[in-house]
């Protein structure tokens, strides 16, 4: 068993809701980033492989980003019209049935947010480079989305903010990480991205003294810790009253020393990573884009 904790980062959406509806909840703790983004073709087909190679390893790294709402993924209507010669182009190059790729795509394509209004590529001159990118250059503008995840080049020489995996792999460490510091944040209680097991794993370092504490007891002591250790005016008076109920107190205290630091250590994760992710959504400092001499785009805030 991994010593890692579980972390659901699906549930992301559901404390979204929770915070939205609740103002003294978003003052405190904020509100998770979300960016809403273009895909194209090429990074659908290599999702698409991990999906059919590596079955056992379940979402991709963009999938759970759309499940946990942090990335809302549109693709314009003439992605599909690539995916026929795309599959067959990439059936014959790595040995994969087009119709397992095609199997894999009814699930994947559920993330997806389609637009109508790009189903064929514009008639571009010919220093426009690919007009198979432009629709998705289009939608971009139109819905004004940060970039478009896309290892074609191209995208930037025509005008486009091109996302690439490191932008996808910061997103999910970002996601991660915030949902560990707001589930221990958000009141103290057991809210289920992160599984009692995992918790109790955390704090499993206590030398002995977690075998003296009865499960139903570990429950209780867990959601008081966590509510006085994230409430610092009653914090003394609580940690007063759990060294009376010892063994539990030991197990109570240092538990709640490991889980605040562990809310801290994913906060400022989370930070780093949404520093990372916001440089490469802002098309005047997208480090991929900079490379691109000359290349035009916006330099306004865009969700």
């Amino acid at each position: 068993m991994s010593s890692e904790p579980h972390i659901d980062t699906g549930f992301i959406r559901h404390l979204r809701d929770l915070v939205g509806r609740h103002p003294e909840l978003l003052k405190s703790i904020g509100q998770f980033a979300q960016f809403r983004v273009v895909i194209d073709v090429n990074m659908v087909i290599s999702d698409l492989l991990l999906k059919v190679k590596y079955p056992e390893r379940g979402n991709t790294a963009l999938e759970e980003l759309a499940h946990s709402s942090v990335l809302e993924i549109f693709a314009p209507r003439w992605l599909e019209n690539e995916l026929p010669s795309a599959f067959n182009q990439v059936s014959q190059n790595v040995s994969i049935a087009e119709d397992d790729l095609w199997a894999a795509w009814r699930k994947y394509q559920l993330i997806l947010k389609w637009d109508e209004r790009f189903t064929y590529p514009a008639e571009l001159p010919a220093e426009k480079a690919d007009p198979k990118d432009f629709p998705y250059i289009q939608l971009e503008k139109v819905i004004n989305a940060v970039g478009i995840l896309s290892k074609d080049r191209h995208i930037e020489r025509m005008g486009g903010n091109r996302l690439t995996f490191d932008f996808v792999f910061d997103a999910r460490r970002y996601a991660r990480a915030a949902a560990i510091s707001v589930t221990i944040r958000v009141s103290g209680i057991y809210l289920g991205t992160i599984t009692l097991a995992s918790l109790l794993r955390l704090a499993g370092r206590l030398k002995g003294s977690l075998e003296n504490v009865r499960p139903e007891l570990k429950v209780a002591v867990l959601a008081g810790v966590l509510f006085a250790f994230f409430h610092p005016t009653s914090r003394a008076w609580i940690i007063g009253k759990l060294k009376k109920l010892a063994p539990a107190a030991k197990f109570a205290i240092d538990a709640g020393m490991v889980l605040v630091t562990l809310e801290q250590q994913n906060r400022e994760d989370a930070k780093l990573h949404l520093a990372k992710v916001s440089v490469a959504a802002d098309p005047a400092t997208n480090p991929a884009r900079l490379k691109v001499k000359g290349a035009a785009g916006s330099q306004s805030n865009r969700k």
